[in-house]
This record gives C-alpha cells, structure tokens and sequence, in this order.
C-alpha cells in the first residue's frame, strides 16, 4: 500500500514550483505550469513525454510559452512531471471495507 505522504498533492506541486521553479522563471509562468500540473493530476492525466522525456514543444505549445525557456529549465521540470505521470498510472487506493457483524 502507497504511503500517504508520498501522495502527490496539488499543494505539493504549489511547494515544488515556489521552491524549484520560481528563481528559474517568470511568476507568469510558474503561475501557468503550477496550473498545468494540478490539473493534470486532477484529471489523472499523463504528461506530454516524447520517450522517457517531458516533450517540450508540446507542453509549449499547450501552455502558450516559448519551448526555449522550457529547455533552459528541463533539470528542475522533469521531476514534477515524473511525479504527475506516476501519480496517473497509480491505481487509487480502494475503500477500506468494514466488516459488520451478524447480530
């Protein structure tokens, strides 16, 4: 069983972004990346990958952003997209039962 505190959260991509991100890029587009990642792990999707990497051109492009200042960045990007493309394929953890006894 997956440990709860290594559950990916919106709130931890919120850190991921204010601490890796923010000296790296504009707050426009930490603001739009933090948005892009929270929303592909509300809808349990996969990230843009080419291979093992994070596709840049397409997530540009999705975003609105220049592919090049992606690049630039590609060290401090590829783990918060490693972590939302694990979090998609993770099964969710399934409902505890409890047993009700007979009377």
């Amino acid at each position: 069983m997956k440990s709860t505190c290594s559950t990916l959260t919106p709130r931890r991509i919120a850190d991921y972004c204010d601490l890796r991100l923010a000296p790296l890029l504009t707050p426009d587009e930490v603001s739009t990346l933090r948005e892009c990642l929270a929303d592909l792990l509300e809808r349990n999707e996969y990230p843009p990958y080419r291979g093992s990497s994070l596709d840049l051109k397409a997530l540009a492009d999705q975003l609105g952003m220049d592919a090049s200042r992606l690049a630039h960045v590609r060290s401090s990007l590829q783990p918060i997209f490693d972590a939302v493309a694990r979090a998609a394929v993770e099964p969710s953890p399934s409902p505890k039962h409890t047993r009700v006894s007979a009377p």
